[in-house]
């Protein structure tokens, strides 16, 4: 067991990273057998959650393989794991909508079994935001699992309300109702995600950001001094978010750089502010969320929008590549498509 621990802090996180997202998923497949027997043998309403834990868990699996093997091609694994999202999104919106519908709300517990399936949820929550945290930046199928991770967090925060409200009075009233149309809004992110998921490869800077361009027309540059050895471009700025900015060496005639996504305001701020900002957070979410949003629009594509800009200025796009065997996959899923 020590020689495995060892080797274990010996790998890359790049090398941990497959493993580590094996270990979450099998704890999420448990948890969502549970919620299965739960289901089958106390509260009907509960197997809806375990197939929906169950198609989540599916999905994670098919980045699992997708990162440790070929067997099939990026374009597949993406297309089923925004496939398995979507179908999770559908599961919950119909569980959430026939119970608004009809209303059978969840069962009802006493406060041993309501803390039971609290601690199930919470135990789901940890998971999940674990999950979030760990996986960083590094392609489109640990984004994915990213975005699962996303899905199983805000899922388990709605069962661990539900569980906790499930033996007051509160339970059976409006607050059962707002319950489940929460659920059904998490539903409908959730199928968001999916077109996200499978939409990625073609709008996202992931495994797209290194961008190499020619100077064909001098007289048409307006933007960058050829005689300077490195420039800093901004092809979207926002205080609060971050811009976006493609930082490049110039070698004569040609330009070799990346896009890159400086800090936003949140890790700007020093740790009072911070501090300041979670006390305001349950007025602050939704209009950062909605700003957000708007953000994102305005940000999709980089890539291309950069190539709109250096074509307008006279230069021409000839690499886009960000030099790793994960980089190929962009290209594959566009030449499949």
């Amino acid at each position: 067991m020590k020689k495995l621990f060892a080797k274990f802090r010996s790998m890359t996180y790049e090398e941990r990273l497959p493993w580590l997202a094996m270990i979450t998923t099998g704890v999420s497949f448990l948890i969502s057998v549970v919620k299965l027997l739960v289901g089958v043998f106390s509260d009907p309403t509960v197997i809806a959650v375990g197939i929906f834990g169950l198609v989540l868990v599916s999905a994670k699996i098919q980045c699992i393989l997708g990162i440790k093997t070929d067997k099939h091609t990026f374009a597949y694994r993406n297309a089923a794991v925004a496939g398995r999202i979507f179908t999770a999104g559908v599961v919950y919106i119909v569980y959430m909508a026939v119970q608004l519908r009809y209303g059978l709300f969840a069962g009802e517990y006493d406060r041993r079994g309501a803390i039971a399936m609290a601690t199930v949820a919470f135990c789901e929550m940890g998971v999940a935001v674990y999950g979030l945290v760990k996986t960083k930046r590094l392609g489109h199928l640990y984004r994915d699992i990213k975005i699962i991770s996303t899905v199983s967090a805000m899922s388990a925060m709605l069962t661990a309300q539900i569980a906790i409200m499930s033996f007051t009075d509160a339970m059976h009233g409006n607050a059962a109702r707002a319950n489940c149309i929460s659920g059904i809004n998490i539903g409908v992110i959730t199928i968001l995600l999916a077109v996200l998921v499978y939409f990625a490869p073609k709008i996202s800077t992931v495994d797209r950001h290194h961008n190499v361009f020619a100077l064909t027309d001098a007289a048409r540059n307006g933007i960058i001094d050829m005689s300077a050895v490195s420039v800093g471009l901004a092809v979207r700025k926002s205080r609060i978010y971050g811009d976006w900015v493609y930082k490049a060496q110039i070698q004569e005639s040609r330009i070799d750089g990346s896009l890159v996504k400086t800090d936003g305001l949140l890790r700007r701020l020093n740790v009072a502010w911070k501090i300041v900002f979670i006390i305001l957070s349950e007025i602050l979410i939704f209009v950062w969320l909605f700003g957000y949003v708007v953000h994102f629009i305005r940000t999709v594509d980089m890539p291309k929008k950069l190539d709109k800009l250096m074509t307008a200025n006279g230069f021409l796009l000839i690499a886009v590549d960000d030099g790793s065997s994960v980089g190929a996959e962009t290209a594959q899923f566009s030449a499949e498509a």
